[in-house]
Parts: C-alpha cells; sequence; structure tokens
C-alpha cells in the first residue's frame, strides 16, 4: 500500500510541478522556489522497489502506467521535451529498479507493452519538437535547421527502441508511421518507404498512413532522378546511347501528364485534354509497357471530358482508368494514385454512365464510389499556409484537396444516394428506390437539397400507399420549407438594410464612393458567378 502511494504521489508531484513551472513562467520567475523543492522531492522520490523479483507485478505496471499517463497531459499541453524526458526516465527506471536486468524486463508481455508506448509516444513528442522548428525557420538552415534534424533523428532513434519491444496492432501501425515520418524527413526515403508499407498492410484503410507513404514514394522517385542527373550531368543520354526509346517515352508522357494535371486544376479542360489524348490512343492503351501513364492520362482526360458534358467519352474514359488501376494493383506495381483521388473519378464515373445511357453500371460503381469514400476517410480542404505544421502545401495540393473534400462531402453523398434510387425504381419500382431515397434524406445537410430528398422520399411513400410515412414526410419538409424562407427573409432584410446605409451615404455627398461600390459590386458579381460555374462541376 505505500508503494502504491508513492506511485499516485510521483504523478502529483508532477502536475503540480508542471503547474508551479508554468505559473514561474507567467509571473516572470515568480514561484522557482517551489520548482526547486518540487524537483529536489522527484529526485528523492524511486519506483516501487523490487524486492528481488517478489514485488508484485501490479505495482510495476502501475509505476509505469501512471508515468505514461502523465507523460501523455504533458504532450496535450504542448510541453513536448518534458513529455519526452518522463516517458523515458520511467522506463529506464522500471528497467533499473523493479527487474534484475533489461532483458528480464522484456521477457515480461505486459511490461514491454507499455514500454513500447512509452517509446512511441516519445518519438511523437520528438516529431513535433521538429516540426516546431520546421515551422521556426528550419527550412532555411542555421539553428533551427539543426535543432529539427537533431529531432527527428531523436524520433527515429525512440521508434526503433518502441519495434525493438516488438509491438503488435494500432500500436505497431503507429510507431511504423511515426518511423516512417521522421526517416522521410531525414532524407532517407527508401527505409520510409519500407516502415510505411509494413503499417499500411497492417491498416490498408488508414489514411495518415497512406498519405505518408505517396509522399515516401514519390521521395524515392526524386532521389533516384537527381541520382541519374548527377550521375550524367552534362551527357545526352539518348545520344550516348544510355537511354532506351522506353525510358525517353517514359519520360515524355510524364511531362505531358503533369502538365495536363496542372491545366485541369487550373479549370484550363480544353488545354488538360490537349495533354492527356494522345496517351489515350487505343495503340497506348494496348501496350503495357507504358500501362501506368496511360492510367494516369485516362484519370485526367476522362475529369476534363465530365467537366465540358461529353459524358459518352468521359465514361470510357474513366471505365480505362479504372481498368487498368484494378491490373496494375492485382500485378502488384507500385501505383501514384492522382492527386484529385479515386472517389471523384468513380462519381464522375456514375454520373457520365447515367447521362450517357449505361444505366446497368450505375449502382456497382456508386457502390464502389460509397466504399471509396470510406476507405479516402475524411477530406480537408487545404487552405492553411505552406510550413504549416511543418509540411509542405503546394498551390497544385490546395486545389486538388478542393476536388477531394467535394467528393467526399456531404452533398455528394445525398447526390450518389438520389442518383441510386432513381436507378433502382427503374428496375425495381418504388420500394427497391425507398432505402436510397432515405439514405438522401439522411446524409442531406443543406436545407435546399434535404428538401428535395424529403420531397422524393414522401413521393415514394404516396407510391406504395404508406399514408402515415407519407405524412410524417410531409411535416418535415414544410419544417425545411420553413427553414428555407426564414433564411430568405433574413437575407433581404440584411440587403435592404445595406442599400439604406449606402442611400444614406450617398446623400451625405459621396457620390463618388457610391459608384466605386457599384462598380465593386458587379466585378463581385462576375467573380461570384466564376464561382458558381466552379461549384457544379
Amino acid at each position: 500500500t505505500r508503494r502504491m502511494a508513492d506511485v499516485a504521489a510521483i504523478g502529483d508531484a508532477l502536475t503540480v510541478a508542471a503547474a508551479a513551472e508554468q505559473r514561474a513562467k507567467s509571473e516572470d520567475c515568480a514561484g522557482m522556489e517551489d520548482i526547486a523543492v518540487l524537483s529536489k522531492l522527484l529526485e528523492e522520490m524511486a519506483p516501487p522497489p523490487a524486492m528481488g523479483l517478489e514485488a508484485p507485478l501490479d505495482e510495476k505496471y502501475a509505476f509505469i502506467t501512471a508515468n505514461k499517463g502523465t507523460g501523455n497531459n504533458e504532450f496535450k499541453a504542448k510541453r513536448y521535451a518534458s513529455a519526452i524526458k518522463i516517458y523515458i526516465d520511467a522506463v529506464e527506471a522500471l528497467s533499473r529498479e523493479c527487474y534484475p536486468s533489461r532483458e528480464r524486463m522484456m521477457w515480461d508481455y505486459a511490461a514491454r507493452e507499455l514500454v513500447a508506448q512509452c517509446y512511441s509516444n516519445a518519438a511523437a513528442s520528438a516529431l513535433k519538437l521538429a516540426q516546431q522548428k520546421v515551422a521556426d525557420g528550419g527550412d532555411g538552415g542555421g539553428d533551427d535547421a539543426e535543432g529539427a534534424r537533431a529531432n527527428f533523428a531523436h524520433a527515429a532513434t525512440l521508434c526503433e527502441a518502441a519495434l525493438q519491444c516488438k509491438p503488435e496492432g494500432s500500436d505497431l501501425v503507429k510507431v511504423l508511421h511515426r518511423h516512417g515520418q521522421a526517416l522521410l524527413a531525414l532524407q532517407r526515403p527508401e527505409e520510409a518507404k519500407a516502415a510505411l508499407e509494413r503499417a499500411a498492410d497492417k491498416e490498408p484503410n488508414n489514411r495518415a498512413v497512406r498519405e505518408e507513404l505517396v509522399k515516401a514514394k514519390r521521395a524515392v522517385k526524386a532521389l533516384l532522378v537527381e541520382g541519374e542527373r548527377a550521375l550524367f550531368n552534362g551527357v545526352d543520354l539518348r545520344a550516348a546511347g544510355l537511354t532506351s526509346k522506353k525510358e525517353q517515352r517514359a519520360q515524355e508522357m510524364q511531362h505531358a501528364i503533369e502538365a495536363g494535371f496542372e491545366a485541369l486544376l487550373d479549370g484550363n479542360d480544353e488545354e488538360a485534354l490537349k495533354h492527356f489524348l494522345p496517351l489515350c490512343s487505343e495503340k497506348m492503351s494496348a501496350d503495357s509497357k507504358f500501362k501506368p501513364q496511360t492510367m494516369q492520362a485516362a484519370y485526367g482526360a476522362g475529369m476534363a471530358r465530365y467537366h465540358r458534358s461529353s459524358y459518352k467519352e468521359a465514361a470510357s474514359l474513366l471505365s480505362t482508368f479504372f481498368t487498368l488501376l484494378q491490373e496494375l494493383r492485382s500485378e502488384g506495381a507500385d501505383i501514384d494514385v492522382p492527386l484529385l483521388g479515386i472517389p471523384i473519378a468513380r462519381f464522375y464515373l456514375a454520373h457520365s454512365l447515367f447521362n450517357s445511357g449505361g444505366f446497368e453500371k450505375v449502382a456497382e460503381t456508386l457502390n464502389a464510389y460509397f466504399q471509396d469514400v470510406q476507405a479516402a476517410g475524411p477530406q480537408q480542404v487545404l487552405n492553411m499556409p505552406d510550413g504549416w505544421m511543418g509540411k509542405k502545401i503546394s498551390e497544385a495540393d490546395r486545389k486538388a484537396s478542393r476536388f477531394r473534400a467535394r467528393a467526399s462531402s456531404a452533398e455528394a453523398l445525398c447526390d450518389a444516394h438520389t442518383l441510386l434510387a432513381i436507378v433502382a425504381e427503374r428496375s425495381g419500382g418504388a420500394a427497391a428506390a425507398l432505402p436510397h431515397c432515405i439514405a438522401a434524406a439522411a446524409a442531406a445537410e443543406k436545407p435546399e437539397q434535404r428538401a428535395n430528398a424529403l420531397e422524393n422520399l414522401m413521393d415514394l411513400h404516396a407510391k406504395l400507399g404508406d399514408t402515415e410515412k407519407e405524412a410524417e414526410t410531409r411535416a418535415a419538409l414544410a419544417a425545411v420549407k420553413d427553414e428555407i424562407e426564414t433564411k430568405k427573409r433574413a437575407q433581404k432584410e440584411r440587403e435592404a438594410k445595406e442599400a439604406a446605409e449606402r442611400e444614406a451615404t450617398k446623400s451625405e455627398g459621396e457620390p463618388i464612393a457610391e459608384v466605386v461600390e457599384e462598380e465593386g459590386a458587379e466585378q463581385g458579381a462576375e467573380a461570384l458567378a466564376g464561382t458558381e460555374v466552379e461549384a457544379t462541376r
């Protein structure tokens, strides 16, 4: 009981020490005596004595668990250096005081699991410290750059220590993910790729792992290209016979694909098609040597065709993309998923099939779309500046994130369920369409879309003769329409108030400002019209 009280006291004392430290910072070094006293107290307090090997196991586990919890609290408070020290000191104390040797501690499965978690959490803290250094200017060299590199190296070492504890399940995936992040930052992309591939095998739907793996694969390719440039700098490889026609053609195709996607992200679909379509010819599609490039080109051309309402061509191109994607996956090839993501391509394909009369394939495509959305996870529009949280965010990343977010949005999900309902009713009647209409109403978030979904649902209940459900839906629809009308009235009131304020300003003798404001309003209307066109894609 006394030893268990000591364990609790350690946790309490650490918490008080942290609070005193925070108070000292905020009070211009007031409270330093408290910190000194508490530091001395912590130095005197020891882990539960082992009494040889006779100490109850629960006491050992309670000690390491209590310290891990304190470290976690420090991490949440963004005191990362303090968190690292608590995690590591706890592991060392447990090994030194509670077991004859470190090897004997590693034989204890329960202790080993907790130790792995401490090392992994310490690695996460080191990554945070490194990212802070990068955000403070570590990319530009100097002390911050050295500090960032040191913390990334420390994180990698801590992950390796965690892996020696043989973690399992989600603990293993976390360690491998953190190890991959650290190795990638240390310019060791091959090792990072191996760690992240192992993590992706364990959790295929882990979005954070998959995104980091894509970065690692790109870094490996970039490293190979840079190596070739350094080796053959100034040499015409083609003329010297050091590169094949196939390699030269693959490079030309890749340049065309990159230019095509740049145009696609800028909304210049016609320009994008000029780059993509030559790579999607029947001859190119039949050439297995260029399958990855043809897959990417078919994706980009299909997206651009859809934007231009060429649905039959879009359906053909996007179907080719998914066929080639499946073939490459079955061959075990490394695949660079297009930056705009898989869900939006599947969504476009379903609509293209529907609008071009391919109804029999719409349901299958939409069901695959729902699986794609679930696998991709929540999507965030990247509006933050470059360097945020130590991340490199290009303009292409920002633009592509809007496509990914749009494809996984509640609006898109509602639209997909509505389309499924239409197709289901064509083949199986109102009863077959009913579950999809219910799902559409549940997915809708915007009042206007929710009203449309409820109207469709009400019509189906009427066709099925379910008067009770029809009445319930009618009442829900009336409430949504009231909400829409209330918002419209509020908008009109705001506009009237703004107009009155402008009129008052004009009557006070500022006609020039009024003219400028009207011109700005016209320009704003034109910009808004352009935004609406983009948003309807």
